[in-house]
């Protein structure tokens, strides 16, 4: 039904999130960019995005170039809040974890590891 660009790699597919109670749902997915997406189910319009990526800084997964700090596509969802993480290891600048408000993307919680 539509199509939206990314700025790098999905690896899996997006989490989808559906209210009863609102009009529309959401997709959210992590990308390699060291970012995390939330589009409207409707017609794909950009709701919010997240980097979590600490660092502009690059390397280089599977042949391409990525984020040092990629998210995986999919991402835990509890309740109203969604769950990501952007790092490779602890040993290489940690993982940055994220708790997101859904429906803003606003950070109500973060921890390194």
């Amino acid at each position: 039904l539509w199509t939206r660009p990314t700025g790098g790699k999905v690896d899996s597919p997006p989490t989808l999130v559906l209210d009863p109670a609102a009009a529309d749902g959401l997709a959210l997915f992590g990308c390699d960019d060291g970012a995390v997406s939330a589009v409207r189910l409707s017609d794909g319009a950009l709701a919010w995005r997240f980097v979590a990526a600490p660092t502009d800084g690059l390397a280089m997964a599977h042949g391409h170039l990525a984020s040092a700090f990629p998210l995986p596509g999919s991402v835990l969802v509890v309740g109203d809040t969604a769950v990501v993480a952007a790092g490779h290891h602890t040993d290489l600048g940690g993982l940055h974890f994220f708790a997101l408000d859904v429906a803003t993307g606003a950070v109500r919680g973060r921890r390194v590891v």
